[in-house]
C-alpha cells in the first residue's frame, strides 16, 4: 500500500479523493447540523449558508479535497518527500478524516486551509533574500486562521523559531509579523466601529478566545482506537525524524525542525484551549509533513502496510458507524 504511493500516478490522487469522499457520504445521508458555533468568532460563513447544511458540508468536503493537493505539493515543493511522490495526499486524506466528527462543517477545515500558506512563507525563508514579505505574509494567513479559533495566535511564536533557525533575526522581521498579525483585526475592528457593533464583537470575541483546558472524557471508542494507533505513528515519526536529522540537506534539516516545533506547538494549543475534538484538525497538518518525509526514507513497508490498512478499515467503519450510534 504505502510503497505503491511513492509514485505520482493519477490514479493515486483519485484513490486519495475517493477515500475522503467514502468517509464523507455519511454526513450528507444523515447529518442535519454543523459543528463549530461556539468557536466561530465570526458568523458570515453560516449566515452565507443560509443555514444551509448540505451546502456549508459540501464546501468543508471541497475544501478538504482541495487541501489534499496542496498538501501533496507542499511535501515535494520543498523536498521532504520526492517530486514524483503522493505521500501528502496518501496521509492528509487519512488524517483529515480519522475522526468521526472531522466530516462535518467545522471552523479548523477552513484553519488548516490557511495554514497551509502559513507555514508554506515559512519553509521558503531560506530561498529568499528579503524574508519581509514571507514573514509577513505567513502572520497575514495565521491571523485570519485566528478569526475562527483565536488561540491559534500563539503560532506566531513558530514564525520567531523559523527566523531564528533559517538566521534571518533582524528586528525589522519580527516587526513585520506582528504587522501582519494586526492589520486584519485592525480592519475588523474599524468595520465593527463604523457599524455601531464594536461593544457586540468584543463581547463575542473575549467569550471565545482563550476557552479552556480539553477534557478528552467524551471521545467516542472508535475515534479513541484511531486517535492511539495514529498517536503512536506519530511518536514513531518524530523519533524517526529526529535521530536522521543529520542525514538531511541544511535547509531541508531546518525546516523539519521547524516542523517539530510547529507539531508540538499545535499539541499543546490543542490541550490548553480546545472547546472540543474537531480542535485537533490543526495537528494534522504537521502530521502529515512529518509522516509524510519518514515514509520517504522507508525501505521496508511490509508492517506499515498492514498497520495502515487496518487503520483505513478501522476509519471507514467508524464513519459508518454514525448510522448506528
Amino acid at each position: 500500500m504505502l510503497s505503491s504511493f511513492r509514485k505520482a500516478y493519477l490514479l493515486h490522487y483519485l484513490l486519495g479523493f475517493i477515500f475522503i469522499i467514502v468517509c464523507w457520504i455519511p454526513t450528507f445521508i444523515i447529518s442535519q447540523e454543523t459543528i463549530g458555533a461556539e468557536v466561530f468568532q465570526y458568523d458570515s460563513i453560516l449566515k452565507a449558508g443560509l443555514s444551509n447544511v448540505y451546502l456549508l458540508n459540501g464546501l468543508a468536503l471541497f475544501i478538504t479535497l482541495i487541501s489534499s493537493l496542496i498538501s501533496n505539493h507542499l511535501t515535494t515543493e520543498f523536498g521532504l518527500t520526492g517530486k514524483l511522490m503522493t505521500f501528502g495526499v496518501f496521509f492528509f486524506s487519512i488524517l483529515s478524516v480519522s475522526i468521526s466528527s472531522f466530516t462535518i462543517m467545522n471552523p479548523y477545515i477552513l484553519i488548516n486551509f490557511f495554514l497551509f500558506f502559513f507555514i508554506r512563507n515559512i519553509y521558503s525563508l531560506p530561498n529568499s533574500e528579503n524574508p519581509i514579505p514571507l514573514v509577513f505574509n505567513a502572520s497575514l494567513m495565521l491571523s485570519i486562521a485566528s478569526f475562527y479559533f483565536f488561540d491559534i495566535v500563539f503560532l506566531i511564536v513558530i514564525i520567531w523559531i523559523g527566523l531564528l533557525i533559517h538566521r534571518s533575526g533582524s528586528w525589522r522581521n519580527y516587526l513585520a509579523s506582528l504587522i501582519g498579525l494586526l492589520i486584519p483585526y485592525f480592519f475588523i475592528l474599524t468595520w465593527y466601529y463604523w457599524s455601531d457593533q464594536l461593544q457586540d464583537y468584543l463581547l463575542l470575541f473575549t467569550d471565545r478566545a482563550f476557552i479552556g483546558f480539553y477534557s478528552p472524557l467524551s471521545i467516542r471508542i472508535p475515534d479513541l482506537i484511531i486517535a492511539s494507533i495514529i498517536a503512536v505513528l506519530l511518536v514513531i515519526g518524530v523519533f524517526k525524524t529526529i535521530f536522521r536529522l543529520n542525514e538531511k540537506n541544511i535547509n531541508l534539516r531546518r525546516n523539519i525542525i521547524v516542523t517539530i516545533y510547529y507539531l508540538f506547538a499545535t499539541i499543546l494549543i490543542f490541550i490548553l484551549f480546545a472547546p472540543s475534538l474537531n480542535a485537533s484538525l490543526i495537528i494534522v497538518l504537521p502530521a502529515m509533513l512529518i509522516m509524510s518525509n519518514v515514509f520517504f526514507d522507508l525501505r521496508d513497508f511490509k508492517w506499515y502496510n498492514i498497520v495502515f490498512s487496518i487503520l483505513l478499515g478501522l476509519i471507514v467503519i467508524n464513519q459508518y458507524l454514525k448510522f448506528f450510534i
